[in-house]
């Protein structure tokens, strides 16, 4: 899927997702992504991935507190 099309599933900004594949962690881009010519393209595998993860994610604190 195109750049464009990621941020739109993602629902964050082109120029933040842009951002994120230029930071490396561990030798390898944050965002994998290939490019063929001008076209960049990011697996939809891995933005499934990052939607599914983003729903078991825990809030900061680690979650709601007992009262």
């Amino acid at each position: 899927m195109t750049v464009a099309e990621a941020a739109r599933v993602l629902r964050v900004s082109e120029s933040a997702l842009r951002d994120w594949m230029r930071h490396h962690r561990d030798g390898q881009p944050r965002v994998p992504h290939v490019r063929l010519g001008r076209r960049v393209l990011i697996p939809r595998q891995w933005v499934d991935g990052v939607i599914a993860s983003a729903g078991n994610a825990q809030p900061p604190g680690g979650g709601p507190r007992a009262a």
